[in-house]
């Protein structure tokens, strides 16, 4: 056996020229040969090693383990390889130690070098295991045939697996089974190529929820390009995904906002523009971009928008900003401006982002509500039609057109302008004339004259040239609709009882406003409006005419009932003075049952007398001359006198005087008695089945009251505000068979209204009715 594994060598000058260190020991521990590399190695000369012991020179270098080496080799001779560092030269030797002859050989070579890059690579991974344990990304690491054998803290708190379970493959468990296939068809190609993997999957979490997650694995090569092993990372993307959905959402809000969004730089260049902005201000995004937001800015406003930069610079937001921008072709638009600062990672101030919202229909709408309650006013201010269409067209111009008129149609169904205004105060001559040379034609299939047959409104928001081309009958008239230059237009019917009998003309130019559905809104309520006022007019002088009739058929009728009552008067009064005297006669002659019938004579006469006093009372009051002699007299001596009067003409009711008012007053006493004998004459008609009627008398305050209660027929609630009413007669079954001509209220409530006093009932159907009178006591004298 030794002679089949040791070496034979007689001869070393064969290592002279090995480039590794070669040293011959025999037996007797003694180098017997050093080869020029090895002494270049050990530093020394070849006398100073030959026949010296090695232990006895290197025992710093003779570590147990190379002195076990090397006798094992002697005793088993057999070859070794064993690493050895010597501190004197601070290097690592590699020594292969093969039996030779009476002896041992030993080829050493310089392994420092490697020695310290295995080192340096063990405190790299440990430093690597260190951080990849701290990172929050999931970690692993894989042979160079994709065999993954570590994983970090993070992947087993993530997944709630332990290495047990993470052993071969155990990571396919953690997976997506309906991608699975792919990731390994994927992994595998990666592997095979030796290239970078990368690949967004879900994988299952401890609670078996499953997230989305970027996986990237790069392969570490040797300088020879050779895969060492593979290191893999695996990002959680669920925050990510969250902040691009919300980036998304974000994004789609602002470009398909109705709202124009917009930012811009400190500088006050824009930087973004939506399509809500394009939508309201007609420039499209690559027009505007890189250039200075003052494109949307009236001249008038710069310095405002100078002042919002400067505060946007002070880190200042602005919030509903009431303004007015301007669109691409010079249109004015009222918005309302918010302002938000934009910052970068670092906090920095970088720009401002601006929400503009269009708030001209709330503009228009509040201006349009003024409008028509001015309008409203105007309408109602005067009767006169024509006026009132003159005042309204003054107001509609500049507030809702450049230029307004008002058209009708006469009784010849012909066109008339009755009312028309413009903002240059000179053109509207020049527009009348205008018309008288050229009139409306009223077999046009547009405008005023359609609008006529038709009672319905038009609108033409924009009018173009090909409007302007197609409507004209010549070119003169072609020249002249051209340099009015119509930009809006809207014609509203005026009606009446549902027919067109007029039209009111809105229109711009100039001006560039352009009418939308809410201004023709306005403009039918102001034709609505003006509709009504004309009909009112119309019915004013219609009343107007009919009660100037009435009127003077009253006076007439007034007047004969005067002349009447006055011829009447004479003759019943010789009438009356003949009766007593024959029924003086007849009664003195005994002729008793003559004498009677001239007593009822009489008293019908007195009855006519009356009724002749009351027509004349009546036609007084109407004329203001009815007559009034104020003395002073005790009002409670008026109240007895005047019941115990009329308590003689009835025996089937009790008059009962309650209370009394102890007052001397100034006034006429026969009016008032008038009133009071009035008052109980009615009491005595309408109460034929009571027995009793009650005068209370008495002072409130400052005033003397007096009330006649009656306990019979009653006054119907709606019925009570007409009993002061002339020749007013309550009708129905039961008060048909009381006669009068319902002259006695009212003639009452004119004397106590003339002597600044107040009258009123209090009644009820079937109850019976209390007539009430007070009079002030301003004119009281003491007693």
């Amino acid at each position: 056996m030794k002679k089949q594994t040791q070496t034979t060598i007689t001869d070393f000058s064969f290592f002279d020229h090995c480039p590794q260190g070669f040293y011959a020991i025999s037996t007797d521990w003694k180098y017997i040969y050093v080869n020029r590399a090895g002494l270049k190695m050990a530093q020394k000369k070849k006398s100073d090693l030959v026949n010296k012991n090695p232990q006895e020179l290197f025992s710093d270098a003779h570590s147990l383990e190379f002195g076990q080496a090397v006798r094992r080799v002697m005793q088993e001779r057999k070859a070794r390889k064993v690493e050895a560092f010597y501190p004197r030269y601070n290097k690592w030797y590699e020594n292969v130690v093969f039996p030779i002859q009476d002896g041992v050989g030993i080829i050493a070579q310089d392994i420092t070098t490697r020695k310290r890059l295995e080192e340096n690579l063990l405190l790299t991974t440990a430093q690597f295991s260190a951080l990849a344990d701290n990172i929050p990304n999931l970690a692993w690491m894989a042979d160079s045939k994709g065999k993954i054998y570590w994983y970090n803290s993070s992947w087993y708190k993530y997944t709630g697996k332990n290495e047990r379970q993470m052993q071969k493959q155990g990571w396919k468990k953690v997976h997506d089974p309906r991608l699975l296939p792919l990731v390994v068809k994927k992994w595998t190609t990666a592997v095979k190529n030796g290239l970078p993997f990368e690949m967004e999957f879900p994988l299952k979490d401890s609670h078996g929820q499953f997230h989305d997650f970027l996986t990237q694995v790069t392969p570490v090569k040797d300088n020879h390009g050779n895969v060492l092993h593979w290191f893999g990372t695996n990002t959680d993307l669920t925050n990510q995904k969250k902040i691009e959905e919300a980036q998304l959402r974000l994004a789609a809000i602002v470009e398909f906002s109705d709202d124009a969004i917009i930012s811009e730089d400190l500088r006050g260049y824009i930087t973004s523009w939506n399509k809500g902005a394009e939508r309201l201000f007609q420039y499209k995004a690559e027009e505007v971009l890189n250039k200075s937001v003052n494109v949307i800015v009236p001249p008038d406003l710069l310095e405002q928008e100078k002042e919002i930069l400067s505060n946007l610079k002070k880190g200042k937001s602005t919030d509903h900003l009431q303004t007015v921008r301007i669109s691409k072709d010079g249109t004015r638009i009222n918005v309302s401006l918010s302002i938000s600062t934009i910052k970068n990672p670092n906090g920095e101030l970088i720009g401002g982002s601006k929400i503009i919202h269009d708030i001209s229909d709330i503009k228009r709408n509040e201006e349009n509500l003024k409008f028509l309650a001015r309008a409203s006013k105007i309408l109602s201010s005067s009767l006169d039609y024509q006026k009132t269409l003159n005042n309204l067209t003054q107001l509609a111009v500049p507030h809702i057109a450049d230029w307004c008129s008002v058209d009708m149609l006469n009784s010849s169904s012909q066109v008339e302008l009755v009312a028309l205004a413009h903002k240059d105060p000179k053109k509207v001559a020049w527009a009348k004339e205008l018309r008288q040379r050229q009139p409306i034609d009223m077999n046009a299939p547009l405008g005023v004259p359609n609008v006529l047959r038709t009672g319905k409104s038009e609108i033409y928001p924009i009018i173009t040239d090909a409007m302007l081309v197609a409507a004209a009958k010549n070119q003169k008239e072609l020249q002249l609709a051209r340099q009015i230059g119509f930009t809006s237009v809207i014609i509203v019917p005026i009606l009446s009882q549902r027919k067109p009998i007029g039209a009111i003309s809105f229109i711009t130019t100039e001006s560039r406003k352009r009418y939308v559905e809410a201004d023709l809104t306005v403009a039918e309520e102001i034709a609505s409006r003006a509709s009504l006022a004309i009909e009112n007019s119309r019915l004013y002088r219609s009343a107007q005419k009919e009660l100037n009739e009435r009127k003077k058929l009253e006076k007439q009728k007034d007047e004969f009932i005067g002349v009447a009552s006055h011829e009447l008067k004479t003759p019943v009064t010789s009438i009356k003075s003949y009766t007593q005297m024959l029924h003086y006669k007849f009664k003195k002659e005994g002729q008793l049952e003559a004498a009677n019938l001239l007593a009822k004579l009489d008293t019908q006469i007195d009855k006519l007398t009356d009724l002749i006093g009351d027509l004349l009372d009546v036609t007084k009051i109407e004329a203001g001359k009815m007559a009034f002699n104020t003395t002073n007299f005790d009002f409670d001596d008026l109240v007895e006198e005047i019941v115990e009067e009329m308590q003689i003409i009835t025996a089937k009711h009790k008059l009962i005087i309650n209370g009394s008012s102890n007052q001397t007053i100034n006034g006429d006493r026969e009016r008032i008695g008038q009133v009071l004998i009035n008052l109980i004459s009615n009491a005595i008609k309408y109460s034929p089945n009571a027995d009793k009627i009650v005068i209370s008398n008495s002072r409130e305050g400052k005033n003397v009251k007096l009330c006649v209660q009656d306990f019979g027929l009653g006054i119907p609630e709606e019925k009570k505000n007409q009993v002061f009413n002339r020749f007013f007669r309550i009708s129905g079954p039961n008060q048909e068979t009381f006669p009068g001509l319902g002259l006695g209220l009212y003639i009452s409530s004119e004397i106590i209204k003339r002597s600044k006093g107040k009258i009123w009932v209090e009644s009820r159907e079937g109850e019976g009715s209390v007539f009430c009178f007070s009079l002030p006591l301003k004119n009281m004298v003491n007693n």
